[in-house]
């Protein structure tokens, strides 16, 4: 999943013929193992001149060996097997090595152990090895500083695949190796700004052709109104060159093409006819305003009788409390004597109660 998804790579697989790591290596980047090969021997022949070694391996006789590799190894080609002995296979110095050729980290993912191991493009320490869950964090990390790093897949025995990217990096490849000597190739400016002397034909030819092109462009997409006065002005010129007047008579005759013409007239000076306010709508406007009209009248008369029940409400909530005061009766007692008596009774009773306090 994670070479798939977050590498966005997918395994190449390679002949298990002990040539599988230059193998691999070249399915990478698109080369023939023999030029991996040679890669190799002209990067041990300048550590050897300089008297450098890589941190993972000391032994100079590696690097003489490396250096003096069979010719005719230069010729192995992909998908064509050519067999080796155990002691010529590919290890992890030779990972190392191609490490510090194309500047960059490379990765191999042992399946087996569910370890990744680290090599860096310095040569000066040894490789680290991680977890397989901390193997994106370092993927990303890498990619976001420009540095993408490059992986092999072993599994954990004898024998490497490549894990190729979805686009080609020949040319990562040869920006990043600076030649296998250390030092850039100064001869060759890297940008035409960089080149010295006077121009050439081919440059001015290009230059001319790129600004034709530029105005054809800005002539088709740009302001619309100039547009449009360039082909008026064009076709005025055709029309002089044809004798279809001066400019004076033309000028003359524009003039009375524009008093002549007719004014608008404005919705306010139309005649308030019955059809005409018909046709402005002024019928349904009416309507709608009585519409309104109404609704606010009963919204009125809503309001005024919400107001008058609540007076009447107050109204007898007083006279209750001002007559179980006069009667001297419980809130009870009153409840009862709502349901039993009748309004002959509750007048009899009342003239009883004043009878009493008169005497």
């Amino acid at each position: 999943m994670f070479i798939l998804q977050t590498a966005k790579c997918s395994v190449v697989g390679v002949h298990p013929d002990g040539h599988c790591l230059r193998r691999a290596l070249g399915k990478n980047h698109n080369l023939h193992p023999g030029q991996i090969i040679q890669y190799m021997r002209k990067k041990c022949d300048k550590l050897i001149k300089r008297k450098e070694k890589m941190r993972v391996e000391s032994s100079e006789e590696w690097y003489e060996t490396m250096k003096n590799r069979p010719v005719n190894w230069n010729d192995i080609k992909t998908n064509e097997p050519i067999t080796c002995s155990v002691e010529q296979w590919g290890g992890i110095n030779e990972i190392q090595l191609w490490a510090m050729i194309i500047q960059r980290t490379v990765i191999v993912l042992d399946k087996t152990y569910n370890m990744a191991t680290l090599y860096t493009p310095t040569g000066d320490e040894l490789p680290k090895k991680i977890d397989m869950k901390d193997i994106a964090q370092v993927h990303h990390n890498l990619t976001r500083n420009k540095k993408r790093p490059e992986y092999l897949l072993y599994n954990g025995i004898n024998h490497y695949n490549g894990i190729k990217r979805q686009t080609p990096t020949v040319m990562e490849l040869y920006n990043g190796m600076d030649h296998y000597n250390g030092t850039k190739n100064v001869s060759r400016p890297r940008t035409r700004d960089a080149r010295s002397g006077p121009e050439s034909s081919r440059t001015k030819t290009t230059r001319k052709r790129d600004t034709a092109e530029t105005e054809a462009h800005d002539r088709s997409m740009g302001n619309k109104e100039q547009v449009k006065y360039k082909k008026h002005r064009a076709r005025y010129a055709r029309s002089v060159q044809t004798g279809k007047g001066t400019l004076r008579q033309r000028l003359a005759s524009l003039a009375r093409n524009r008093q002549n013409k007719p004014k608008k007239r404005r919705v306010t000076e139309i005649q308030t006819t019955p059809s005409s306010l018909r046709s402005l709508g002024v019928d349904r406007i009416t309507e709608t305003q009585e519409e309104s009209i109404e609704k606010n009248r009963q919204n009125d008369d809503d309001k005024a009788e919400q107001h008058n029940k609540k007076k009447r409400t107050v109204n007898r909530e007083m006279k209750q409390a001002e007559e179980k005061i006069f009667l001297d009766i419980s809130d009870n007692q009153f409840k009862r004597r709502k349901q039993t008596n009748t309004a002959e009774q509750d007048k009899e009773e009342r003239r009883k109660k004043w009878k009493s306090h008169d005497k």
